[in-house]
């Protein structure tokens, strides 16, 4: 049984009052969490907008050497007893927050199965152009003609 403070005396009212306050907090609380994200998803726009129109491309870093140390680095640490570029069984990767990173096309041109994921637009749009311009272009069938 569940019993709720009677409006008859002072600290029924209080409860009642406290009670009300708990309510509208949480309910405040969950329907800001789209606003939340909304409004980090309108900054990162904002972010790549900038890096995309020439602006500090502040964390990137587009040289293709790197890239194929990070590769080495995840295959050598991936499989036992290390293993090089040129010897692994393609993997499957996760790029979360890949921008248009150019990590995701070179692993893939290795033959890996990457997937990239990113909550702005003209981000992976950016990044699907180094596939080239028919979306067939960067599928797994075409992934041994580039």
């Amino acid at each position: 049984t569940v019993r709720l403070p009677t409006s008859n005396s002072p600290s029924g009212k209080m409860g009642i009052i406290r009670l009300a306050l708990q309510l509208a907090t949480t309910l405040l609380f969950l329907n800001t969490q789209p606003v939340q994200s909304f409004i980090i998803a309108m900054a990162w726009k904002d972010t790549w907008a900038d890096i995309l129109n020439g602006g500090s491309p502040r964390w990137k870093v587009d040289d293709l050497d790197a890239k194929q140390k990070a590769l080495a680095h995840i295959i050598e640490h991936h499989h036992a007893g290390g293993s090089s570029l040129d010897n692994c069984e393609p993997m499957r990767i996760l790029c979360p927050l890949a921008g248009d990173d150019p990590f995701v096309q070179y692993a893939w041109s290795q033959g890996h199965d990457v997937t990239a994921i990113d909550i702005v637009p003209d981000a992976l749009k950016a990044m699907r152009s180094q596939f080239g311009d028919d979306v067939d272009d960067w599928t797994s069938e075409n992934q041994q003609k580039s």
